[in-house]
């Protein structure tokens, strides 16, 4: 991703932003398990990099929706083949079965952390 410019959380939020366009900071935010500062900084480099649009929302205007630009259309096909590399990488030797087992366990996981989130001290948020 890094010969792309891309960092890790920008891939998030694109991975997101892929499959669903047009969706408000704080709901990115809230599907990545991360504050909304910290999406808000990833946004504005997105932005800056011309990966990302943002337009006010027509029914809610204090709030903005986010949309993949052009550039990044032209990128996803690139990255998810890398996306896909890595995880045949990630699991080579893995069979089937192991590969659904992992899936299974890491996604558990995930929700998990997102429920224990309320327990948490004021202020953390799980990097997921």
């Amino acid at each position: 991703m890094r010969e792309y410019g891309i960092s890790s959380g920008q891939w998030a939020l694109l991975r997101q932003l892929w499959r669903e366009d047009g969706i408000s900071q704080k709901e990115l935010s809230f599907r990545l398990a991360l504050s909304d500062a910290t999406v808000s900084v990833s946004l504005q480099a997105m932005e800056k990099s011309s990966l990302i649009y943002r337009c006010v929302n027509r029914l809610n205007r204090h709030e903005k929706l986010v949309f993949i630009a052009p550039k990044a259309k032209r990128l996803e096909r690139a990255l998810l083949t890398i996306a896909a590399d890595i995880q045949s990488l990630a699991t080579e030797g893995f069979s089937d079965k192991e590969i659904d087992i992992l899936r299974s366990l890491l996604l558990r996981s995930i929700a998990n952390l997102a429920t224990g989130e309320r327990d948490l001290p004021s202020g953390w948020r799980p990097m997921i």
